[in-house]
């Protein structure tokens, strides 16, 4: 089997932050694209962060270590995030949506899903 070569650990971490920090970039930059159209665009192509991102996120997944998750209990606060992740959903769906028929049906299925999905992943076991 191939074994990948070993890195220092503070290399890792690095190219792991930086991998989270990007991705967190590239998709507020994708989200501020769709509400007002060229705004970034106008200056970079969004794709070309996208080809860093990628470039970063294959070697922090080669190279990560599984650590063991201890199980937290579900707190009212993990409820009330979901609950505003379903909502955020609901607008930025409805935003896109608004001017077709059955948009705001979908809007709503779709945050009631993302409330849905965000309550089972939280209380699976594994």
């Amino acid at each position: 089997m191939f074994k990948l070569p070993e890195i220092p650990d503070n290399i890792k971490q690095i190219i792991n932050q930086s991998f989270t920090v990007l991705l967190v970039v590239f998709l507020l930059v994708i989200l501020i694209e769709e509400i007002f159209p060229n705004t970034i665009q106008r200056y970079i192509n969004p794709n070309y962060l996208l080809v860093v991102v990628i470039a970063l996120g294959i070697p922090s997944v080669l190279w990560s270590e599984e650590k063991p998750n201890k199980k937290q209990p579900i707190t009212r606060k993990d409820y009330l995030l979901m609950t505003f992740f379903g909502l955020a959903g609901f607008g930025i769906l409805f935003y896109k949506l608004r001017t077709f028929p059955m948009g705001i049906v979908i809007s709503l299925v779709g945050g009631v899903l993302i409330i849905l999905l965000s309550c089972l992943v939280l209380n699976e076991e594994e």
